[in-house]
């Protein structure tokens, strides 16, 4: 679709969607997700990143179990939470199937940053660290929500694959997150 001739389309779309709920609980299971893995030590990137087969919802705790994530079952389940979400999403708003996956992710990850806009503004290390999380956890709920939401409209293929490359690309936004903090309390 033509971005420039649809965007009062989508405008009138995005008022008549309930995608402001739907973002606004995905920060919240994000979030959560976030939370717990700040606690997690020794995450198995590269075997999340090494996924290749699409998997069962079913089958996610046990491949959190095997990248060596103690909450896997908890994390399992707000995954899942996330992807019923927006399942939900999608079916209540057949209109998004004629977007490309692109426009999807323009038109989520706006109402995302619109919701997330007010830690944007810090200078603290503290704030700037929150700040960062925060980014971390949208990039999660951006990429799982989106893979989830095409998902629905290519017959549910690459929800898995993708909402585990993108929790192994969060973890490792938040280990960076950290170390920026500690260099910046070093620097204070």
């Amino acid at each position: 679709m033509n971005e420039s001739s649809n965007s009062i389309d989508l405008k009138k779309k995005i008022n008549d969607l309930s995608l402001e709920d739907y973002v606004s609980k995905q920060i919240q299971i994000g979030a959560e997700i976030n939370t717990l893995l700040l606690n997690e030590e020794n995450i198995n990137i590269q075997y999340l990143e090494s996924l290749s087969v699409e998997f069962e919802l079913n089958e996610v705790s046990n491949i959190l179990q095997e990248a060596n994530i103690q909450k896997s079952e908890r994390i399992s389940n707000l995954l899942v939470a996330m992807y019923n979400n927006s399942i939900d999403f999608a079916n209540n708003n057949p209109d998004f199937k004629n977007f490309t996956s692109e426009e999807i992710e323009n038109i989520i990850e706006a109402e995302y940053d619109k919701q997330l806009e007010q830690y944007n503004k810090s200078n603290s290390c503290i704030e700037t660290y929150d700040r960062a999380r925060y980014r971390c956890g949208r990039n999660l709920t951006i990429a799982v929500s989106v893979s989830a939401v095409v998902g629905i409209f290519t017959g549910g293929m690459g929800w898995g694959i993708g909402a585990m490359s993108a929790f192994a690309i969060s973890a490792l936004c938040l280990d960076d997150a950290m170390d920026d903090y500690n260099e910046c309390m070093e620097n204070e």
